[in-house]
C-alpha cells in the first residue's frame, strides 16, 4: 500500500481531570495556610491542582490549590460539587483521537473559538493537542481517515477546509473545492498533521482548531501558551515536565476562554499571568519578614513563578528561592509585610 504524503501545519492532546470553569465571581479574600499571604481576588477556574484568580492589582494569579488555606480548599471543593451535579445531566464519555461516525453522547459544550472565516466551533475543551488527518476521494466521496467527510461532524467540514488552504497554500472555501484539490494531488492518501486547541464536539469526535485560522485576537492571546506546549513536546524534556505543562497550558486556555466570553472582561492578557508558589509554613525563627521574589525560567516550556517566602532580609529572600528553583534566574524582588 502506498505511503500516504505527509503535510503538516506548523504550529499536538491528554487526558486531564475536569476543570471547573465558573462564570466570574464576586471578589473574596483568599490565603495561604500560615494566614500571612492574603489576596482579594475573583476566581476565574480551577482543576484538581490549580486555581486561577483575577486580582485588580496583579492581574492573573495561579496557585497551588494544597498551599491556600482549608477554608479556600472548602470553597473550591463546595464549587467544584455544584458544577458536578449541574453537568450531570451530561452524559460523560471517553472519545476517540481520531474522527469517529459514532452518535455518542458527550459532556455539556464549554468552549466556543471564532474562526477567521467566520465560524465558530464550540465544543468541550481538552487542551492543545495533535491530530492526525488522512484524505483521501472514493467513488466521488472525500474520505476523512475512511470515514465519508459527510458522515462527520459538521465542524468537520467547517474546519477542513481552512486547515489545507492554509497548509497547502491554496484557495479552498467549501468541500467541493476540497474535492478538486484532492484530485489535483493525484492519488494519495494524503495525511494532514493538524496542531492546535482540541475540543471534543457535542456530536462525537474530537477536533484540532489551529491557531493560524483563528480570528487574530484570539490566535495572539494564545499563542505564547501555545509556543510553551510545543517546546514541551521535545524529545528531550521528560514526560512529567509535558504533562505539567499540558494541564496548565489547558487550565490557562479554560481560563481565557472564560473571560474573553464574559460582558464585563477586555483585555485579557493571559502572557501577564503568574504561577504562584507559597513557601511560608515553615518559618525560621525570629524572621518575620515576608518577600515576593520572581523566577524567570531558562527553558521555554516553564511559565514564570513568583516565590513568597520568609527571609530576613532581600539577599536571604534570593537565596531561599534559588534553592528551591535551581537554575531559574532571579528576578524582582519586593518585600510584602512592613
Amino acid at each position: 500500500m502506498m505511503n500516504p504524503y505527509k503535510r503538516s501545519l506548523a504550529i499536538a492532546a491528554f487526558a486531564l481531570p475536569s476543570v471547573f470553569s465558573p462564570a466570574l465571581l464576586q471578589a473574596r479574600q483568599w490565603s495561604d495556610q500560615s494566614g500571612e499571604y492574603k489576596v482579594d481576588a475573583d476566581l476565574v477556574a480551577s482543576d484538581a491542582k490549580q486555581v486561577v484568580l483575577r486580582t485588580a492589582e496583579d492581574g492573573l494569579l495561579v496557585f497551588q490549590i494544597d498551599q491556600l488555606s482549608k477554608q479556600d480548599q472548602a470553597f473550591l471543593a463546595d464549587s467544584q460539587a455544584k458544577a458536578n451535579m449541574a453537568a450531570s445531566k451530561a452524559v460523560d464519555t471517553e472519545t476517540s483521537t481520531e474522527p469517529s461516525n459514532e452518535k455518542i453522547p458527550l459532556p455539556s459544550t464549554d468552549s466556543s473559538w471564532r474562526l477567521i472565516d467566520g465560524h465558530a466551533i464550540n465544543g468541550r475543551l481538552l487542551g492543545f493537542g495533535t491530530q492526525t488527518l488522512i484524505l483521501k476521494r472514493r467513488d466521488a466521496e472525500v474520505m476523512v481517515n475512511n470515514i465519508p467527510l459527510k458522515e462527520l461532524p459538521r465542524a468537520y467540514a467547517v474546519i477542513l477546509p481552512t486547515v489545507i488552504q492554509q497548509i497547502d497554500n491554496v484557495k479552498i472555501k467549501t468541500p467541493a473545492d476540497l474535492e478538486d484539490h484532492l484530485i489535483d494531488l493525484g492519488t494519495g492518501p494524503l495525511e494532514y498533521d493538524v496542531r492546535g486547541i482540541q475540543l471534543a464536539l457535542p456530536d462525537g469526535g474530537k477536533i484540532t482548531i489551529p491557531p493560524e485560522i483563528l480570528v487574530s485576537e484570539d490566535a495572539a492571546a494564545i499563542r505564547p501558551g501555545y509556543d510553551r506546549w510545543v517546546a514541551a513536546q521535545a524529545d528531550t524534556v521528560d514526560e512529567s515536565s509535558r504533562d505539567s505543562t499540558g494541564q496548565f497550558e489547558r487550565l490557562m486556555l479554560d481560563s481565557y476562554g472564560r473571560m474573553a466570553s464574559n460582558a464585563t472582561q477586555s483585555n485579557v492578557v493571559l502572557n501577564k499571568a503568574r504561577l504562584m508558589d507559597l513557601q511560608l509554613q515553615a518559618a525560621t525563627a525570629g524572621v518575620t519578614d515576608i518577600w515576593q521574589v520572581g523566577l524567570i525560567p531558562r527553558v521555554a516550556y516553564r511559565y514564570p513563578t513568583t516565590v513568597v517566602v520568609y527571609g530576613q532580609n532581600s539577599q536571604a529572600a534570593r537565596i531561599a528561592a534559588a534553592a528551591k528553583y535551581p537554575g531559574w534566574q532571579v528576578g524582582p524582588i519586593r518585600k510584602l509585610s512592613y
